[in-house]
Parts: C-alpha cells; structure tokens; sequence
C-alpha cells in the first residue's frame, strides 16, 4: 500500500496532493496541475487556437494527445485535420490518424498511466479513472492553459467511498455496479468523485472497471471514478505491452465524506426483455468484443432485433479480427463509425455497451457483453446458458506503427496551416475604470446555449472563428442582437431564469466574449454557467429582484462604477440605467480565483498575459 502524505488517506488525496493540492487542508477551491491534455477534433481546434493565442511555442504538458475519430469528410473537415496535424507537430502534441481509434480509447491503449492528472471533454475520457488516474472535464479554454502549464483551480470534490467485497457473479458487470451505487448512494454522487476500494477489487475485470469509471459521470452524475493500481491493471498493461508505465497505487480506504458497501456476489443481471435494438459503440474495450462473440458462440440474433457492432477504428480491427468475424457470422451488423447510421442516436429503450447515446437523460439502457448478448438472441437471462469467457490475448491494444505521430523537435516543424474559419481569438483586454455600455440582447427566460448559438453543420464549420460563429448566433432570440453588439463594441446581455447550460455552452460564452459583451445580468444560470462566462471574460451578475429583467431593453445604456476594485466576493454591485435614470442592485457567485479571471478579461487573457511557465500560477 502506498504510504500516502500527510493528512492524505483514500486514494484521490494522494494523486490529488502528488499534483499540487494541500488536500485536506484545501479552501474550497484546490489548485491542480495537469499531466495529460486529451482532444479529438470537435475540441481541438478551438483547444490549439486558443493555445496559439497564448504565446507559448511548445505545449508544457506531459503527454498531449490530439486523435481524430474519423476520416475527413468534405472541405472543411479536411481543412481541420490538416491544421490539427500541423498546429499539434509544431507544439509538441502527439497526433493520432484519423480513424486510428477513438480519442478515449486511444489514450488508454498508448498513454494512461497510475498517478496521473488527465484533463479532456472527449466521449469515454473518464474510463481512464481504472488506471488509478484522475479524470477532470474540461473544455477548450481550460486544455489551452493546461498546454501551457498552468495549473487549473477547481471545486475540491466530495469523494464517496465504494468498498467492494466479493466477486461478479457470471454476466454481471459495471450496468449492475452502477444501479447498486446510485441505490447505495442515494443520490450523492453528483459532482462526487466515487472511489473503489476494498479486496473485491481484485475480482473486477479491466474492462468492467472502464465501464463503470467512463458511464459514472453520465449515469449518477459523478465527477469521475478512481481505481486503485494493482495487479489487474499490471495484467492490463502487460497485455498492451505498457508494463514498464505499472506502479502500484493504493489508499488506505479512510477519510472519506461518505462511504457504502457493495457486495459483488449480490448484484444480479438486469432482464432486458422486448429489446429490439442492441448496439456495441466505438467505446466498447477489446475483451468486451471478445467476450461478446464467445457469448454469441453457436446462437443467432434473433429475428425482429437489430444488433450494431461499431467498429472502434483500425486499432479495434487489428486487436480483435477473429471476434468481429465471429459477430458477423452470428448476424451483427458491424459498421464503420463514420457511417451514417452509427451517427444515429439510440431511440429510447434500446441496449447498449461501450456507447454515451442517450445515457445521461436515461433513454438508453446499459449494460455488459453477455447482457447484450441475451437481448440480441431474444433470450431471458435465465434461459441463457453461459458460454466461456476469453481472456485477454497478448499484444491487444496495441497500435500500428505509425497511427501516432510524435510531434516534431523544437523549431524543426513545418508551418501550421490554417484554414478559411480557423482564426486564433484575440486576448481580452482587463476591466479598467467603469463599465459604460448597451444592452445589445435582451433574452428572456430559458436562453439556452442551444439559443443563443444554435448548432448544425453552418456552425460545426466555423467553430474555430468565434467571430464567424457569432454570426448565426441569437437568431431565435434577436437577429439584430449581433449587428448591435459589433456596432457598439460589446456591452450587456440581459436574461431571466435559466441562462445558458446544455450542449455547447462553451461555444455561447465564447461568442458573447468575441462580440465584447462584457457582463450578463440574469435571474438565475444552468448549473456551470456561470464559472464559463468568468473563465471567458464575462461577468455573470444576478438580480436581487427578479422582475427587474422586465425593466430593461436592447438599446439602453447602462453603467457599473469602481471597476475593477468593487469586483470582491460576496459583494453586491450597484448598475446604473442610463437611459431612464433608475439603479438596480446585483451580485455575484463567483469565487475568489474566478473573479482574477474576469478581471484579467477571462482565463486566456490571465496566461497570455502572465506567460506561465511549466508548473506555473494557478487559476
């Protein structure tokens, strides 16, 4: 057992602590530095653009890790991978080809490790938990300052205890674990870092311990999973001939703020029955393929049901050809992840393995190899006999040569080519003197991210130039909002309940920092979007009258006195409204770190400016 540092004692204090944290003895928010950067190519454009805008020539991380999912399809997309492969051999980031694997399944294949810090957004990122590391989400502007060696402040989790004791019974596997902690946990595992410990440990295969880390987030709403490093993770990288990145790495199982029991042996397969749709995603571990075929040995898939085999790229193929022939032959349909019918979301109440689709909002179900399995025979559980179960065949996992590219040496990479939309954001300037300016949208109640940059193919293409992107923005709310915005320079925003939040809401604080808008003054926020306003420059202010939203217009001018000094926690600012000469009172959530970004004009003015070193400030 690894002798953990003073006052640290389960295992995510001790990886915590080895990267910066004064775990226990933390305020709220706990400064960590970043080993690995992960990014497929939805992230890492705006990720390297961001990062060129900070200054620095060579990324100051560890490892960093840029993997496209699949092959380029159309101009734009060919326009992305040629600048991903150029900005990534420039900055001394790895560049995997495309359609090599995908980003999370890559990184595990070639570079998880135990006692590492891995910050990414891409799908099943958090699977890397089983290797003792510690997964953080984080969005293009927080993987641009990780690049440049800055350590990122973040919320010091709750970390609940999972002692494991027992062994799987035949067929059970993470879907079952999982149901057992949200019953075990009773809700309290959002934003809760889950821990498995105890001697169950030992009976949990590598592929089940994936599983459980990359769906705990989506399915309870955790921040991520832990994993101690013991013997089955030595097997497992041994197998992907990675045994010299093995090191033990344990805690010792105390100190944390909640802990439950889970005994293995008491978990029992969950009936799938009238399924009709079976899919195995790209995310699906090789011995999960394997495991899939053995328990399809002999059987067909029955009629009526429709059972997918996403191919996990090349890297998949090459590891498990007698598996995919076997699947096939069994009636699966295997399919290349860029076809259009992998692309398709799940319809409620499909099975699926190794796949994020309809996860989180409990469309889809979950479950293990032998549990898809049964489901795709149109068998009961019960009426299933169990088949053997493969064992891992060495050399799986590992990656032709070349499927990743070393970044070149120092000063010896080729220019980085940039496409038409591929346009580096300017660095923010910082808040001096009063605030003077027009509120340039009034948006109302429930101004999503989904409204305020609607998303399809237009915006997928221009993402990397927040400018071009501004330009769909707001549609539905006011198609003259951005014209304004540009004619003024920036000013306000004004919105009521829930502001923000969904999918790409990064993408909406990164629009509203381009076009200048310097603060959003809203009744209440979607849970995060408040912190991604600061980290990008806007201050997120609240009313403390709500029907004050009501009082405002596009057009009016408004003024905030004291600036940058009256940005203090918990104090409340005063907003002048110019145009009918009223007052309002606001105030703010933000932490103390937060509010040092804004006043340096977000997260990438704060780097640009300090030009940080590896292991440098905090924020």
């Amino acid at each position: 057992m690894t002798s953990p540092a003073s006052g640290a004692r389960h295992l995510t204090a001790i990886i915590a602590r080895s990267h910066g944290s004064r775990w226990p003895d933390a305020d709220e928010n706990d400064a960590l530095r970043i080993d690995h950067v992960l990014l497929d190519e939805q992230a890492g454009v705006v990720a390297m653009l961001t990062f060129e805008s900070v200054g620095r020539e060579r990324q100051a991380c560890e490892l960093a890790l840029i993997a496209a999912a699949r092959e380029a399809a159309g101009p734009d997309a060919q326009e992305d991978l040629r600048y991903l492969q150029s900005v990534a051999a420039a900055t001394g980031v790895h560049f995997a080809r495309p359609g090599a694997a995908p980003a999370a399944a890559l990184h595990r294949r070639r570079f998880a490790m135990p006692d590492r810090v891995l910050l990414s957004s891409v799908p099943g990122a958090a699977g890397a938990g089983a290797f003792a590391m510690l997964v953080l989400p984080g969005g293009p502007l927080e993987s641009a300052a990780a690049l440049a060696g800055v350590a990122l402040m973040r919320p010091r989790p709750r970390v609940c205890g999972v002692h494991l004791v027992g062994a799987l019974p035949f067929g059970a596997g993470a879907a079952e674990m999982l149901e057992a902690t949200a019953r075990a946990l009773d809700h309290e595992t959002r934003g809760a870092v889950l821990e498995c410990h105890g001697v169950g440990v030992a009976q949990v295969p590598m592929a089940v311990r994936i599983a459980y880390s990359a769906l705990a987030p989506l399915r309870l709403g955790a921040l991520a999973v832990v994993w101690p490093s013991d013997e089955v993770t030595r097997d497992h990288l041994r197998v992907c001939g990675r045994e010299s990145d093995w090191r033990r790495l344990e805690g010792d199982g105390q100190r944390f703020e909640r802990a439950v029991t889970l005994a293995l042996d008491r978990l029992s397969m969950a009936e799938h029955a009238g399924v009709t749709r079976v899919r195995i995603g790209a995310l699906a571990e090789d011995d999960d393929l394997r495991a899939l075929a053995a328990a399809l040995a002999g059987r067909r898939v029955a009629p009526g049901v429709t059972l997918e085999v996403i191919a996990g790229g090349r890297a998949a193929r090459e590891a498990a050809p007698e598996a995919f022939a076997a699947l096939e032959a069994a009636g699966a349909q295997v399919r290349d992840p860029a076809e259009a019918e992998a692309l398709q979301p799940l319809e409620d109440g499909a099975l699926a393995c190794g796949e994020e689709s309809g996860v989180a909002e409990g469309r889809t179900r979950i479950a293990g190899p032998w549990g898809c399995a049964v489901a795709a025979c149109g068998q009961a559980q019960g009426d299933a006999a169990p088949g053997a179960m493969p064992a891992a065949r060495p050399g799986s996992g590992a990656l032709g040569a070349g499927e990743v590219l070393e970044p070149a040496a120092a000063g010896a990479a080729s220019a980085i080519e940039h496409g038409a939309a591929h346009r580096p954001p300017r660095v923010p300037e910082a808040f001096a003197g009063p605030l003077l300016g027009t509120v340039v949208l009034a948006a109302g109640d429930d101004a999503s991210a989904a409204r305020l940059v609607p998303w399809g193919p237009r915006a997928q293409a221009v993402r990397g130039d927040a400018l071009a992107l501004a330009q769909l923005a707001f549609r539905d709310l006011d198609e003259k909002a951005t014209a304004r915005a540009l004619a003024a320079g920036g000013g306000f925003v004004v919105a009521g309940a829930h502001f923000g939040g969904g999918p790409h809401a990064e993408a909406a604080a990164r629009v509203l920092a381009a076009l200048g808008v310097r603060v959003v003054l809203a009744s209440t926020y979607d849970d995060g979007q408040e912190r991604l306003l600061a980290l990008h420059g806007v201050l997120p202010l609240r009313w403390q009258r709500p029907e004050d939203t009501a009082a405002l217009a596009a057009g009016d001018i408004l003024e905030i006195a004291g600036l940058p000094e009256a940005l203090a926690p918990e104090r409340r600012l005063a907003i002048r409204d110019l145009t009918h000469g009223r007052t309002f009172q606001v105030s703010h959530a933000l932490a103390p770190h937060l509010l040092d970004a804004v006043r340096e004009g977000g997260l990438l003015g704060l780097v640009a400016r300090a030009q940080a070193p590896a292991g440098g400030s905090a924020t």
